[in-house]
């Protein structure tokens, strides 16, 4: 079906390019321009943090060292480039383990809301939900440590930075 404005196919009125001409065309500059805004309410471009390659330590110079001495220096910087390979490895390892411990506490703190919500919806009940009374009854014996507003919020759930809560 052609488009209404200019009749031609593959778009319609609200992406017409001639409709968007001739309203830009109608805009002042004067309005777009950011002059009359104070320096501190203007939009910065913050320029997002990348991650960084881990340096490369450098060997020592040995130019400096007597000879009596290049053995030795030798015999350190290797022991201390075994050191750091054994290291790196670790750190990556911790790394993940709290990726994966904040992976847990998300999901942990999800579950209570779930929880919390089904109860506000009267899921104890054991009248009216005989099923879920005893799932309701085992939530309230497991005890999670306290849970912030910082947490509930990393866990996308409703707390006071959303304003929900």
């Amino acid at each position: 079906m052609p488009c209404s404005q200019c009749g031609g196919s593959g778009h319609n009125i609200k992406t017409c390019f001639r409709v968007h001409n001739e309203f830009m065309c109608m805009i002042d500059t004067e309005v777009l321009s950011t002059d009359h805004v104070p320096e501190l309410m203007r939009p910065v471009y913050i320029e997002p943090i990348r991650p960084q390659p881990r340096p490369q330590p450098r060997p020592p110079s040995i130019t400096s060292v007597p000879r009596s001495l290049t053995g030795e220096v030798n015999r350190l910087v290797n022991s201390s480039r075994r050191l750091q390979d054994s290291v790196y490895p670790l750190m990556d390892q911790v790394k993940l383990l709290r990726v994966q411990q904040k992976k847990w506490k998300n999901g942990a703190v999800r579950f209570n809301f779930l929880m919390n919500e089904m109860r506000k919806l009267g899921a104890a009940d054991e009248e009216r939900f005989p099923m879920f009374a005893t799932i309701m009854d085992l939530q309230q014996d497991i005890d999670l440590p306290a849970i912030s507003e910082e947490d509930k919020h990393h866990a996308n759930v409703p707390s006071v930075y959303t304003g929900l809560a």
